[in-house]
């Protein structure tokens, strides 16, 4: 697809974490055109461009995670612990900035959700050597709604593998789950990178500061994996407002580290034209050759058009690159591309206010045999200038 690049402790968020392994990405600071005043929820996952063993061990993965604050000065906060500064142009562009000792700061891209005031942002850690993915949302003084009908997505990174395949070094799945009012999973099905058809069980659970704990079981007709995440969630902007994404990571206590996002199934109507636009997107890559595997971290810009194309221009720690293709909807907020250049078909979904898109490159057969990738994508529409 483009050229490639070339953890046993879980360290969770610190400001000094963040940066620890990194060194460069400086860039001339600028004011914030615009300055929020809000805390958020943190999830981020990074490793290493080129993982050092196989199997892979949990202390080859860096999981992060942390209430991250912005205020009113351009100055963000990680867990009540000063960091540096943020800088938000009106569109969304989102410059992170981490302390690097004596050395200037590092600097990180990404994008928040300030078209719909979602409150949703993400920035990429394009930093060599360890890098990654940071994604979150808004805190909410409230129990989230995890009833109803939800389009799910994740990539994971496998530890401890014990055969020497693509499935046990990264897997990623998209599909669809049921919950009943006690947030238990009444219906869910999935298709994973590794060709199994997946049934979904389990139970998500609310609590008043908008988080949420997603426990699922990936079934198929020969082994049941459980799965543990941290998440929060956010809300539509639209009426009735109710619970509409819910993001966050696997921490590696069930030999896997990585990303989940969950997106409430739309109405049942949906338009093309509406949909389409600009947004900021991140992008955690993953490539599953045991014998080459390694990370990247991407951020960039996805375009849509209202005739069912799609683009996205991005840089990695290495190069810049570009990725297109054609889409179709459904009326649930579903999302079928397809990638020229492999002929792929991914899955996503977008949601009630058509601010927010999701999707998944979780399919194998289009990839170089040498360097397969697996890949999870997180957009927010650009806001006007």
């Amino acid at each position: 697809m483009r050229p490639p690049p070339r953890r046993v402790s879980v360290v969770f968020g610190s400001f000094l974490l963040l940066g620890a392994c990194a060194e460069g990405g400086k860039q001339d600071r600028v004011e914030s055109e615009v300055r929020i005043t809000a805390d958020h929820h943190m999830y981020g996952f990074k490793a290493e461009q080129a993982f050092p063993r196989f199997p892979i061990e949990p202390q080859d993965l860096q999981v992060e995670d942390g209430v991250l604050g912005f205020n009113d000065e351009s100055r963000w906060t990680l867990d009540g612990q000063p960091g540096s500064r943020y800088e938000l142009a009106k569109t969304g562009a989102l410059v992170f900035r981490v302390p690097n000792g004596r050395n200037p700061d590092l600097v990180f891209q990404g994008g928040y959700g300030l078209s719909g005031d979602t409150g949703l942002f993400f920035f990429a850690d394009t930093v060599k050597p360890k890098v990654g993915l940071f994604f979150g949302a808004r805190i909410i003084r409230a129990a989230a709604d995890v009833t109803g009908d939800f389009h799910a997505f994740s990539l994971l990174v496998i530890t401890r593998g014990a055969v020497a395949d693509p499935d046990n070094v990264a897997r990623a799945f998209a599909g669809s789950l049921t919950t009943d009012a006690s947030g238990a999973v009444t219906a869910g099905e999935a298709r994973e990178s590794t060709g199994h058809n997946l049934t979904l069980t389990g139970n998500l659970r609310s609590f008043n500061d908008g988080s949420v704990e997603v426990g699922l079981s990936l079934d198929h007709a020969t082994a049941r994996t459980p799965r543990a995440f941290t998440a929060a969630a956010t809300v539509t902007q639209s009426q009735p407002v109710t619970t509409s994404v819910i993001l966050g990571h696997e921490t590696a206590d069930n030999d896997a580290a990585g990303m989940i996002a969950l997106v409430r199934k739309r109405d049942g109507r949906a338009n093309l034209a509406d949909l389409a636009g600009e947004y900021w997107v991140g992008i955690l890559t993953v490539f599953p050759n045991p014998s080459n595997a390694g990370t990247e971290g991407s951020y960039g810009t996805l375009t849509i058009s209202d005739t069912g194309g799609w683009r996205i221009d991005a840089r990695d720690s290495t190069t810049t690159y570009r990725l297109s293709g054609t889409l179709e909807i459904d009326a649930d907020g579903a999302m079928r591309l397809t990638n020229n250049a492999t002929r792929e078909e991914w899955r996503g979904a977008f949601d009630q206010d058509y601010k927010t898109i999701v999707f998944v490159d979780h399919d194998l057969t289009g990839t170089s045999a040498s360097r397969p990738e697996l890949n999870f994508f997180f957009a927010l529409r650009k806001d006007a200038e």
